[in-house]
Formats: C-alpha cells, structure tokens, sequence
C-alpha cells in the first residue's frame, strides 16, 4: 500500500497541490491537482504489450463535472452524455505532448483519464479562476 505524500507550491497568485495515494489505487498511477476549490484527478493504466498492433493504442479521457458546484446542464447533449466542445480540444490537446513520451514500438494499451470537479461556479479547470461578481 502506497503512503499519501501531498506537495504544495505557488504559482502566481494560486497554490497549486498534488496529492498522490489517496484515491484510484488501482490505477498504475493517480494524482489529484487542485487550486483553489477546483481539483482535477488524474489516472493512467498500462494494459498488456500487443505485438499484434500496428499503431499505439493511447485513449484521452477529460470529463468536467459540475454537479459538485450545483451546475447541473440541461438539454439533451448534456444528458445523454456526449462531450463539450472544450471537453474534446482539451482532449487533443493532452494527447498531443503525451504521445512522445512513450517508449518508441510501444504497443500497450494505455488510458489515462481526466476528471474535473469545480466546487465553485466561478473556478472551472480550463479558465483562471474570476473574481467575485459585484454585489448588487
């Protein structure tokens, strides 16, 4: 059983943490980012080298849920599950700088997987956070 280590640095006007150990311990690895009210778990899985694929096999997964903020999306898009338009350029582009990152010939299935959970209507993860809306 891996022990939870959690470091804690600036970054600009923010702290950002990371935290392993705590969460998806079946995973080959997971890490949960957060800053602010906003934190975003992280899990990659390894499946067993195929000699039989001829490309690598790397599947991207980012989901935002703001059912923890009490932002529940309406419309049918949203209910039957299909991704944002953000949700799949954010997508793209984790997967772009990931894929050198593999050994070269790797064959192995790999996964690694997203998911955002904003506490706060005002911080989502692909924007800074706001500043607080004026009272009125």
């Amino acid at each position: 059983m891996c022990a939870m280590i959690r470091k804690s640095a600036p970054l600009g006007a923010h702290t950002v943490t990371i935290e392993t150990g705590r969460m998806a311990k079946q995973a080959g690895g997971s890490v949960i980012v957060s800053t602010g009210e906003t934190s975003v778990l992280v899990t990659a899985c390894v499946g067993p080298h195929k000699e039989t694929a001829g490309f690598f096999p790397l599947s991207v997964e980012y989901i935002e849920k703001f059912y923890a903020s009490g932002r529940i999306p309406g419309g049918f898009k949203r209910r039957e599950g299909q991704l944002s338009e953000a949700e799949i350029l954010t997508c793209r582009l984790s997967d772009r700088p990931l894929r050198p990152l593999f050994p070269e010939g790797s064959r192995a299935k790999s996964r690694s997987s997203r998911r955002s959970s904003p506490t706060t209507v005002r911080t989502t993860p692909t924007s800074s956070p706001s500043p607080a809306p004026p009272q009125r």
